[in-house]
């Protein structure tokens, strides 16, 4: 099984939708809170940059080591 991670927020749309979409697509997630690397909690570089290059837009979503566009991925479901 492949693995994903996703910045995720709880009453985000858009995360739940691409949560969905990775499951039906067999994923295994690993859920982090986008909060805590908003506050600074979480010092990941690489997603802060990725959350930057989104304007803000969660969620944040790593596949197998490359970062996706929700868009991209809520695709992959239709």
């Amino acid at each position: 099984m492949r693995e994903a991670i996703i910045y995720k927020q709880d009453g985000c749309d858009l995360c739940s939708e691409v949560k969905r979409v990775l499951k039906k697509k067999l994923f295994t997630l690993r859920e982090r809170e986008a909060d805590s690397l908003i506050k600074g909690h979480d010092q990941n570089m690489d997603a802060m940059a990725q959350l930057a290059i989104q304007n803000m837009e969660l969620p944040l979503v790593l596949i197998e080591g490359e970062w996706r566009m929700p868009r991209e991925v809520i695709k992959w479901g239709e």
